[in-house]
């Protein structure tokens, strides 16, 4: 996930009573996440920031856990890799997760994705899940204040 439109956000929230950060580049995604949280009623949870992977803002070990979604195929994997364990907590976790096609996509999901969740997104091949070329969709979530995960969890 980018912060995207905030569903993980938001998920994360309810499920675990979490404060989060909700942070991405790109201001629609930015507009999007922040009217998901107002309807969820979670405002005072959730707070919605613009930002770059690759050079946050926040202090050292300022989260429990470091969540990046559909994000490092976008810029330079070792550099964001780097600020998301910098802004890690000691024995926090860090999980960075893409997204790929496991087949060529029907058109309706093309557009779908495309046109709705990630606008400007261009694939240079349908057949394979290397992205070519995208507009900044450079979303993450950082969640402070969770509970120690259990090892079913992890």
């Amino acid at each position: 996930m980018g912060c995207g439109v905030g569903t993980t956000a938001i998920r994360i929230a309810r499920g675990f009573g979490a404060g989060v950060t909700a942070v991405d580049i790109a201001p629609l995604m930015l507009e999007r996440t922040a009217d998901h949280v107002n309807r969820a009623g979670l405002s005072e949870q959730i707070a919605v920031e613009d930002g770059d992977i690759c050079s946050l803002r926040f202090a050292d070990r300022s989260f429990d856990r470091v969540v990046a979604e559909a994000v490092t195929m976008f810029v330079d994997r070792p550099r964001a890799a780097g600020e998301l364990v910098r802004v890690c907590k000691p024995g926090g976790r860090v999980l960075a997760t893409e997204f790929y096609w496991r087949k060529p996509p029907t058109p309706e999901a093309r557009q779908l994705l495309l046109g709705e969740v990630c606008p400007g997104l261009q694939f240079d091949s349908l057949e394979m899940p290397r992205i070519a070329r995208a507009v900044p969709y450079l979303g993450f979530i950082l969640v402070s204040g969770t509970r120690p995960m259990t090892a079913e969890e992890a």
